[in-house]
């Protein structure tokens, strides 16, 4: 079964969390590092909520698999402000930093375009 929750406060996520059973360092862990992000967004003026998923495989083991994050329930941020969204925790994930790095190569090769572009219709 998957199942997808949003929340708008830190404590509303944190026991959405709990609910995982995860051992309480993972979520102190979790909560510090979506909090960076959800604030960073905040500051640049989007409007940030905390996303958690779960899917559960229900067999012996009763396997969990966890998706969580930062979404945005108005407007996307754009690549720049995306960058430093998914930068500001001080210790960026695997995945936050693929991401702004696909985003930073996608940004030089529009800049790259814009100008040669401004160059060819001068």
């Amino acid at each position: 079964m998957i199942e997808h929750k949003r929340y708008s406060s830190v404590e509303e996520y944190a026991r959405g969390l709990r609910e995982t059973n995860l051992p309480q360092t993972e979520i102190e862990e979790l909560i510090v590092h979506e909090r960076a992000h959800f604030e960073r967004a905040k500051q640049l003026r989007y409007t940030p909520l905390y996303a958690l998923s779960t899917y559960t495989i229900e067999n012996p083991l009763n396997v969990l698999i966890l998706f969580n994050g930062v979404i945005f329930s108005e407007k996307n941020p754009t690549d720049r402000h995306m960058i430093k969204i998914l930068l500001a925790p001080r210790d960026p994930s695997e995945d936050d930093l693929y991401v702004s790095r696909r985003l930073k190569r996608e940004l030089k090769r529009e800049t790259r375009r814009l100008k040669k572009l401004k160059r060819n219709s001068a």
